[in-house]
């Protein structure tokens, strides 16, 4: 009640109110001005007010702006801290109070009584919280008396909800300027320190919860610098505390609330905030952490249906714990959680609670027994979790939340890994996510991935991929010393450039949001994997045999999903031509590879003339690895889906591709023993008869007949004849008779439709 006339000064939108209910500060409210002290007397601006010379009190006090309120209530903590405070030696007067506050309504002072008024009752009665404190100068009383008081303040006020906060209501001008002041204060380093230090999981938790909500008012704001060293602090927080294959409760604190900030501010990144999210993915990586979709790649099938044996067999560093046995008396959870321990996990998690009260349970808990702050031994497994924390945690069973502590490292993995499958990490890298991406962001993003995607041996070389970063260094998760640093160090080197191309193919591939084009990322994209491809021409490919074989997939991916794009055409058939130019070890290694990729492209895709081109140049170089079996048989499968189907070799013919189709067979047809040469001289014998004989229904070719198909066939017979194995040029000697000689049989040509004198050249020639 002493406090009257100041609440009620603050308690009206616009209107202050100054009535009170004790006497004794009514009578010296409006002493007048003669007979006021030596203190108010020294005060030019003080006034009695418009009834001062009755001494009488108005009961109201307008206001020009809601503002004022905020600042005078601002003014007025001020006053009563430096009143009040033991450690502030020079205490305000009323001039000094009233000078603070001039100008404050909306550019006019309030009235010198409504300030001396304010001023007289915070100096005779301290604002307290609750109660008094038990004994003047015992500072310790007063300090607990005070955190005491803001623990039952907030169990007796709603919950706070920053994100329905900023939700429903615009920002201002006041709002702005408080929030640069608590910018101003560097509230960073507070947060980090309690993260870091406190050995109290719910500190942890409501640290990382500052983080993430100074993020969403700075968001709010429009403060993108600052929302990116914020993700990116958060980020580095767990690459840092998990860097030794250990999921302790501070890196899973910190994943559960970059995951959330990365989900919800991922269209402010910059590349250096890409970078440091990549750096997560890859973490995650190495703790097998990431589902399939992300750590399983992409590749073909060989003709049998059976995944191709591959080179790159990259594997996670930090193997996953193996699931106790059932019997395993350690096997199970962390006791004795009950219902304190998930109402406390509530609480700490909620919205409702905030980073003070976490504070100041940790504060009680230094006043207690020393042994009651003995923190839980540390457990740790081959990819083990660290309880680094105190408190208690719960097991969550769904995967729905962290952090969760278990006896059990597998228990702690599994229930990371199905969270994770969730995250804002993932689903950021899905078309949904990637769909949210302004065209500016999905470049920036497209940078990153392309300095990511650079191995680490080319660039030290001098390979530049055009693009620049904003940063001096991409950053790097900071990793532990010794053996896990070396083992991690040494799998980065090969796994990052890897995971990056995967990431940047698979984004280029995914169908893009109205708004989004797929031109907008190309050209960066193109020319990166042009000079990789370059590069590998050129014999600079040192022993990263795992990256080449992924470049060479990724490229044939870029065909086969972008090939319908008529504006992409061109850079993409040069990309499969550079992998003609590759050299002979190298694609006589990769060439089955490269072959099923072929055969998914002609299967699948309407490739242009100059597309076709390109083809029969690739299957012309497949041929002359006979000694690979299967990528000769996938070479020979592209050919039977053009010559079996009538509407594919009508095209053909229509596109004038008559002539390479035939140099193709031949080169297939010249290996020896092999199926495929059986295959390329079927084909060569029976097509020209089956067209002439009306067996093929082809649609119009161009005025293409078969005489003028069975000329050309007969002379690549004859040169089979001539330069191919023992038995190729059997069986093209046996094709040539049957072609010129018999008469009523399958491989022979109807005589009367042919000329004799086109006969007989063609036999003297073939003779």
């Amino acid at each position: 009640e002493k406090q009257a006339p100041v609440l009620d000064a603050i308690g009206d939108a616009g209107v202050a109110g100054v009535a009170g209910s004790d006497d004794s500060l009514k009578k010296s409210r409006w002493v007048p001005r003669e007979k006021q002290g030596d203190d108010v007397l020294d005060c030019p601006e003080m006034g009695g007010g418009p009834e001062e010379g009755a001494g009488e009190a108005p009961s109201r006090v307008r206001m020009g702006s809601s503002d004022t309120i905020f600042i005078l209530s601002y003014s007025i903590i001020m006053l009563n801290t430096d009143l009040h405070n033991p450690g502030v030696k020079n205490k305000m007067t009323i001039k000094e109070f009233i000078r603070n506050n001039r100008g404050i309504d909306s550019g006019k002072d309030l009235p010198g009584f409504f300030l001396q008024d304010i001023f007289e009752a915070i100096w005779h009665d301290e604002i307290r919280l609750h109660g008094d404190p038990e004994a003047a100068g015992n500072e310790g009383l007063v300090d607990d008396f005070f955190w005491e008081g803001i623990l039952r303040r907030s169990e007796s006020i709603d919950e706070f909800s920053t994100k329905l906060l900023l939700s429903e209501t615009p920002p201002a001008s006041t709002e702005r300027d408080m929030l640069q002041v608590i910018m101003d204060c560097a509230p960073l380093p507070t947060l980090s320190l309690c993260y870091e230090s406190v050995p109290d999981a719910s500190v942890a938790i409501q640290a990382m919860t500052g983080f993430q909500d100074l993020a969403k008012i700075n968001a709010y704001f429009g403060q993108a610098d600052a929302v990116n060293s914020l993700v990116r602090v958060m980020c580095q927080y767990f690459s840092k505390s998990s860097s030794g294959g250990v999921l302790s409760v501070r890196s899973q604190i910190a994943l559960r609330v970059a995951q959330e900030c990365v989900a919800q501010h991922a269209p402010l990144f910059r590349e250096t905030e890409w970078r440091t999210v990549l750096d997560v993915l890859l973490q995650l990586w190495a703790l097998d952490l990431l589902p399939p979709h992300l750590s399983d790649f992409d590749d073909f099938a060989g003709i049998d249906g059976k995944p191709l044996e591959s080179l790159c067999n990259l594997k996670p560093p930090f193997t996953p714990p193996a699931a106790r046995e059932p019997h395993d008396p350690d096997a199970a959870a962390v006791a004795d959680v009950g219902t304190s321990a998930k109402a406390s996990r509530r609480d700490s998690t909620e919205v409702g609670d905030g980073f003070l009260e976490a504070l100041t349970r940790w504060f009680e808990d230094e006043t207690r027994d020393e042994d009651e702050d003995e923190i839980g031994v540390q457990r740790s497994g081959p990819l083990g979790l660290i309880d680094d924390l105190g408190g208690q945690h719960v097991v969550a069973g769904d995967g729905e939340s962290l952090p969760v502590v278990s006896s059990d490292p597998a228990v702690v993995h599994q229930h990371v890994k199905l969270y994770v499958a969730k995250s804002g990490f993932v689903e950021l890298f899905t078309a949904s996510g990637i769909s949210r991406l302004s065209p500016e962001t999905l470049q920036i993003l497209a940078k990153a991935l392309v300095l990511l995607s650079r191995p680490t041996t080319w660039f030290s070389a001098g390979l530049s991929n055009g693009s620049s970063s904003p940063s001096a260094s991409p950053s790097e998760p900071t990793r532990i010393s010794g053996r896990a640093e070396t083992l991690a160090a040494d799998w980065h080197e090969v796994a990052d450039p890897v995971f990056g191309l995967e990431l940047l193919t698979n984004m280029t591939c995914m169908p893009m949001a109205p708004g989004q084009n797929v031109s907008q990322i190309w050209p960066l994209v193109s020319t990166h994997f042009e000079r990789l491809l370059q590069h590998v021409i050129a014999g600079g490919e040192g022993t990263e045999k795992q990256f080449i074989e992924r470049l060479i997939v990724n490229t044939l991916r870029l065909c086969i999903r972008l090939i319908g794009n008529p504006e992409l055409v061109p850079t993409l058939l040069t990309l499969n031509q550079h992998l003609s130019k590759l050299p002979e070890g190298l694609f006589e290694a990769y060439s089955e590879r490269i072959a099923c990729g072929l055969l998914v492209l002609v299967q699948e895709t309407s490739l242009p003339h100059s597309g076709l081109c390109t083809i029969f140049s690739l299957l012309r170089r497949i041929s002359e690895t006979p000694a690979n079996i299967g990528a000769c048989s996938a070479g020979i499968e592209c050919l039977n889906h053009w010559l079996s189907d009538d509407g594919e070799l009508s095209r053909l013919l229509s596109l004038q591709q008559f002539p390479e189709l035939l140099a193709t067979l031949k080169a297939f047809a010249l290996q020896n023993r092999s199926t495929a040469s059986a295959t390329a001289l079927g084909h060569l014998s029976s097509l020209v008869p089956q067209l002439a004989r009306g067996a093929r229904c082809l649609q119009s070719t161009n005025g293409t007949n078969w005489q003028a198909l069975w000329v050309p066939t007969l002379h690549v017979l004859a040169d089979i004849a001539k330069s191919g194995s023992q038995r190729s040029s059997a069986q093209a000697f046996v094709a040539l008779q049957s072609l010129l000689l018999e008469r009523g049989t399958e491989l022979s040509v109807p005589w009367e439709e042919l000329p004799f004198s086109a006969w007989k050249e063609c036999h003297e020639q073939v003779l």
